[in-house]
């Protein structure tokens, strides 16, 4: 039996009974399951990943345009809205943290929280 390898472009000379046992063995591999159905299940398998793709595309789109972040016009409003907040956060407007008492009456308010915004002003 003759054979040709085209990507040497040598021939090699194979003997019938190995050419034989090589085809027979070729056949029972692709008798196979894997082997019968290997076709269906790559395209399936191509089909779910362009499915796939397709709705992480969508939602992508859908969080571009809803993502104020990510425009460049509200990204300095928000950093800067941000930014104050945690500045105002930090200060301690309003201290929730009574360790004298559980509660206090209005005047006992008004005079903790001008304290508060004596020490703020400093």
């Amino acid at each position: 039996m003759l054979f040709i390898d085209d990507v040497a472009a040598n021939t090699v000379n194979i003997p019938l009974e190995q050419w034989l046992l090589e085809r027979q063995q070729f056949h029972a591999v692709s008798q196979l399951t894997f082997f019968k159905s290997f076709r269906q299940w790559k395209i399936l398998k191509n089909w779910g990943n362009q499915i796939k793709s397709q709705r992480r595309d969508q939602v992508e789109e859908k969080l571009r345009s809803n993502l104020f972040i990510l425009d460049d016009t509200f990204r300095e409003i928000l950093c800067s809205h941000r930014s104050r907040c945690i500045t105002m956060e930090r200060l301690r407007t309003v201290d929730l943290h009574q360790q004298e008492r559980s509660s206090y009456s209005i005047e006992e308010f008004k005079l903790k929280q001008r304290e508060v915004g004596e020490r703020i002003k400093q």
